[in-house]
């Protein structure tokens, strides 16, 4: 009996001692599980995957108040940003002296400047300037990429060579093109600007890529300000600038754009009277072609011009300041678009020609000298 009870208890032990690991395991187990289960919540993959345990949430909870006071001074910075206000003209060619003429013709980011000098064979250079428009809305620290170059369109280096350069640049909001300060920063570098020397041959290109970085608020005084300045300057033999005024707010701005100071050669009275008339010279166009070629013009007292061009192309057109012009005209092959410079006894005229009979546009430069009486 005794043995009985000995073995019965032994076995007792036994099975209390099997069942009791047997439950250890399972907790070992467990607590293994969780610690699994919250090393996935901490991961990346595990945040995305199960946001919804309590560790999760709370974890999230506390991102997002802190992300949504980061948003909000993020979006802040973001959406204020420099936005274009004005864009001005700088004309500093009427300060050009005779025996020298100059002027130019184009429009904002393409322009065309002429030299030509009183002597008895009128010589006349000219170059073609371009450069990328500045975006209207710069974000601080973003890159944008701007080209420009400078064409010897029209060069004569044996009896007058012209030089042009063009330069970019940032600056406090009220410097102008011919001056610079400490708070400058060159978006095209000061020893690698697109230049066109003097005897440089006709149809010789400079031209280059350049980075603009959009700085931060504070850049050029702007704290107190709240704007600065991207000045493109073309210089030959006189300054002809475009000045891109920006202003750091977050609201939207329609740019104001003010026409520069126009050449002042002759009154315009002075220059209506003197276009009217015969005019012949020469002309060369993109496709390597040349030739000979006449003008007949005659212009009303409100400045609107007619004639014929080459002998069979019927022209209309206007003058738009002192010393341009512009007219247009067509025969059964051709049709004209032309803006023109009367440089006293020169007319220069830079001319499109779309064919009609077939596809495809080209583009020409002519000099006329007047037929006198």
């Amino acid at each position: 009996m005794f043995k009985r009870y000995l073995i019965f208890g032994l076995l007792s032990i036994l099975l209390v001692s099997f069942i009791g690991t047997g439950c250890s395991s399972k907790t070992g187990g467990t607590t293994t599980t969780t610690t699994t289960s919250n090393i996935n919540t901490n991961s990346p993959i595990s945040t995305t995957v199960t946001p919804r345990t309590t560790t999760t949430a709370q974890t999230a909870s506390t991102l997002t108040t802190t992300s949504t006071t980061v948003t909000t001074q993020t979006t802040s910075a973001v959406k204020k940003a420099w936005h274009l206000s004005e864009v001005q003209v700088w004309d500093d060619y009427q300060g050009v002296k005779a025996p020298y003429h100059i002027s130019w013709i184009g429009n904002e980011g393409d322009v065309v400047s002429t030299v030509t000098v009183e002597s008895p064979y009128n010589p006349v250079s000219s170059i073609n300037a371009k450069w990328t428009i500045p975006p209207e809305t710069l974000v601080p620290g973003s890159e944008y990429q701007m080209e420009f170059s400078v064409t010897a369109i029209n060069q004569n280096t044996a009896s007058l060579g012209l030089e042009g350069s063009i330069t970019s640049a940032l600056d406090i909001f009220n410097q102008l093109p011919n001056g610079r300060t400490g708070s400058r920063i060159d978006i095209i570098p000061a020893d690698n600007y697109p230049r066109i020397r003097w005897n440089d041959a006709n149809g010789t290109v400079k031209s280059g890529q350049f980075t603009l970085k959009a700085p931060e608020y504070g850049f050029a005084d702007s704290t107190n300000t709240n704007k600065m300045t991207l000045t493109v300057r073309y210089y030959s033999s006189a300054i002809l600038a475009w000045r891109y005024i920006y202003e750091w707010t977050d609201k939207d701005i329609t740019p104001v754009r003010t026409d520069g100071i126009p050449t002042t050669q002759s009154p315009m009275t002075t220059a209506l009277s003197n276009i009217s008339g015969n005019w012949t010279g020469t002309w060369t166009n993109s496709l390597g072609e040349s030739g000979n070629d006449t003008l007949q013009i005659t212009v009303d007292k409100s400045g609107n011009l007619q004639g014929v061009w080459s002998g069979n192309i019927n022209i209309t057109g206007q003058w738009l300041n002192n010393t341009n012009i512009r007219f247009s005209g067509q025969n059964s092959t051709r049709s004209y678009q032309v803006q023109g410079s009367v440089l006293g006894n020169t007319l220069i005229l830079y001319y499109t020609a779309t064919r009609l009979n077939t596809s495809g546009t080209y583009t020409g430069i002519e000099s006329l000298t007047r037929v006198l009486q």
